[in-house]
C-alpha cells in the first residue's frame, strides 16, 4: 500500500493537532517530577527528518502556532524558533544522515535542547527573575527529558509513513 504525498502531510498535519490536544489535556499525558512534555515540537522535529524543507517549515509553523496558542505565554516565539530548527534539522537529514531512531533521537535532544533552552532565557533570564537556574534544574531539563521520550512513538508514526510513501 502506498500512501501519496496529500495523504502523507493530511495525517501529519492531523498528527500535530493531535499532538497539541494531548500536551493541552488538564491530565498530563507525559510528565517528569511535574514537567509537562512538549508534543509539538517532538512531532514537528520527528517530521522534518523525514520531509524536505518546505513541508517541514510548513508543519514546525503549524506546531509553532499552535504551541503559542496553547501554552507560550508570548504570540511568535514557537513559531520562529520551531521553524528555524526544523529547517534546520531537515536539512540535516536531506544531506548528512540516514534516518535512524537513534540518529533521529541525538538530533532531536539536541534541538529539543536548544528550543527550551531559548524559550528559558526569553520568559525567564530576559525578564529578571531571582530563581532563574531553580527554574531550569527543576523544570526546563525534565521538560527536556519529557520531550524527547516521546520523539520515538512520533519517529515511528514518520517511518510507517515514509515508508510507504508512493511517488505522488
Amino acid at each position: 500500500m502506498t500512501v501519496s504525498r496529500q495523504t502523507r502531510w493530511l495525517i501529519c498535519g492531523f498528527e500535530c493537532l493531535a499532538a497539541i490536544i494531548l500536551q493541552s489535556l488538564p491530565c498530563p499525558v507525559l510528565e517528569i517530577f511535574g514537567s509537562r512534555s512538549v508534543l509539538a515540537v517532538a512531532a514537528a522535529l520527528s517530521i522534518a527528518a523525514f520531509e524536505s524543507e518546505v513541508p517541514s517549515i510548513i508543519f514546525a509553523a503549524l506546531c509553532g502556532v499552535l504551541s503559542d496558542i496553547s501554552c507560550s505565554g508570548m504570540i511568535g516565539f514557537y513559531s520562529v524558533v520551531l521553524t528555524v530548527a526544523c529547517y534546520c534539522m531537515s536539512l540535516l537529514f536531506e544531506n548528512f544522515f540516514k534516518r535512524r531512531l537513534f540518529t533521529v533521537a541525538a538530533v532531536s535532544f539536541a534541538a529539543i535542547v536548544i528550543v527550551l533552552t531559548m524559550q528559558f532565557i526569553v520568559f525567564h533570564l530576559m525578564r529578571g527573575y531571582s530563581d532563574g537556574w531553580h527554574i531550569f534544574t527543576n523544570h526546563y531539563i525534565p521538560r527536556m527529558f519529557c520531550t524527547l521520550l516521546a520523539v520515538p512513538v512520533f519517529y515511528g508514526l514518520e517511518y510507517i509513513l515514509f515508508s510507504h510513501a508512493g511517488a505522488g
